[in-house]
């Protein structure tokens, strides 16, 4: 909603298109700052997200001024808490390890298979997809794919 309100307002000004690109990110890095309340972070998402082929290093300084301005007046009004309370662990008995080395075996494992099934799809099915009927229509069944999941 920052990058639309950010692009419609230099539309209104009949600003040029380097100065809107730089509005656009400006209101992005405001939106992202606020609303995942990292404000720095925010910027630079923004800035390395959008345009990431063209780093916009001019947008640098309006999109951390605007992520800055955008936190400050959401903690204003909803406070600085965290996004996700996390309670308080404690670390009793080194025997709670072997439970954790577990854990971060069957995360990998998962994150494994997850790219593998990541790039089959992309690669296997989306490509002869793509290659028959186009590329619309294979973004079009993958919009729909995830709709029904």
């Amino acid at each position: 909603m920052g990058a639309g309100v950010g692009s419609w307002l230099a539309q209104k000004l009949k600003l040029s298109s380097k100065e809107r690109r730089i509005l656009l990110l400006s209101g992005a890095a405001g939106g992202l700052g606020a609303i995942f309340r990292a404000p720095l972070g925010g910027a630079l998402t923004a800035i390395a997200v959008i345009y990431r082929e063209d780093f916009e290093s001019e947008a640098i300084l309006p999109s951390v001024i605007s992520s800055v301005v955008s936190y400050s007046l959401f903690t204003l009004f909803y406070g600085t808490e965290p996004i996700f309370g996390i309670p308080r662990f404690v670390f009793h008995d080194p025997r709670e390890l072997i439970f954790y080395v577990a854990l971060a075996l069957v995360c990998t494992l998962a994150g494994w298979m997850y790219i593998r099934t990541f790039r089959f799809i992309k690669f296997s099915v989306f490509n002869q997809v793509r290659d028959r009927v186009g590329l619309m229509w294979a973004t079009a069944l993958g919009g729909l794919m995830m709709g029904i999941m």
